[in-house]
């Protein structure tokens, strides 16, 4: 157990994330970023060399919910690169609750996401060391049927194209009940836990949607990111109408594309993935 405190604590980096989050389809469940922002390296590799390890949150829906996406916060480590260039790939794994109040192997659904299937927004949040906070969302290749009631964990891990550098942090979340199960030193595939610790809950959110994820920074939904998301998004910021999806420029997440977008915006032009 004194493995795991020292692994989770070397991953610990303070951030501050200022602005609210974009919700994209019906929610089942979700734990948004925390105030304080900590976040807490995360892995989605097995028996590999140098420090690896991963982690899972529990949670229980307080209804049945066919889970079809799944959003969560995080960024980099910043001992080499303040953005994602060190991860190739994210593992999203859900797992039923076992004896010993931790994961079961295999999970009940596991999907490797390359990181180009990924739609990452920057939430203008910056980690202490420099590292940028993004919400990172996908959508599941197929529905995963949850009932109400009982313990459930997910996983996100981050797959490394250099395991000595950056890895990704899974920043601290709220509303959650500070316990969490970790696959560490050694890194084996045999799950540890549950471990109490304040950083023991972390950023994700369930979602029902079968819609494509929507992606804010897209205004002129073409489904990519360039500098013709400029204009569209000034069109949309002074149009009366809004964008061309509902959630097209919509940065801030209040429901509309305005000047109080301008901010987020800006971060989402120039923090990219």
């Amino acid at each position: 157990m004194q493995t795991v405190r020292y692994a989770v604590s070397r991953g610990v980096i303070l951030a501050m994330s200022v602005l609210p989050v974009v919700a994209t389809g019906q929610v089942a469940y979700q734990q948004l970023p925390a105030a304080t922002g900590q976040g807490v390296r995360s892995d989605g590799q097995i028996a590999n060399p140098g420090f690896f390890q991963r982690l899972a949150d529990d949670f229980v829906l307080s209804s049945s919910a066919s889970i079809s996406g799944v959003d969560w916060w995080g960024g980099s480590e910043n001992f080499a690169f303040q953005d994602l260039t060190n991860i190739t790939a994210v593992t999203v794994s859900i797992y039923s609750n076992g004896p010993g109040n931790i994961p079961v192997e295999p999970p009940m659904f596991t999907q490797t996401f390359p990181k180009a299937a990924i739609v990452v927004t920057s939430t203008c949040g910056e980690f202490l060391l420099g590292g940028y906070e993004f919400r990172m969302s996908v959508d599941l290749s197929t529905p995963v049927a949850l009932p109400a009631g009982p313990k459930y964990w997910i996983h996100i891990g981050a797959v490394l194209a250099a395991f000595n550098l950056d890895a990704m942090l899974w920043s601290q979340g709220s509303g959650g009940n500070n316990l969490y199960s970790a696959d560490s030193a050694p890194n084996d595939g045999i799950w540890q836990g549950p471990i109490a610790s304040p950083l023991g809950d972390f950023a994700f959110r369930l979602r029902t949607s079968t819609a494509p994820v929507c992606d804010p920074k897209d205004a002129n939904c073409d489904a990519s990111f360039n500098t013709a998301d400029i204009t569209a998004f000034v069109n949309a910021a002074l149009s009366s109408t809004g964008g061309c999806s509902p959630c097209a420029g919509d940065v801030n997440n209040d429901g509309v594309t305005d000047g109080k977008d301008v901010q987020a915006f800006v971060c989402a032009v120039f923090r990219t993935p």
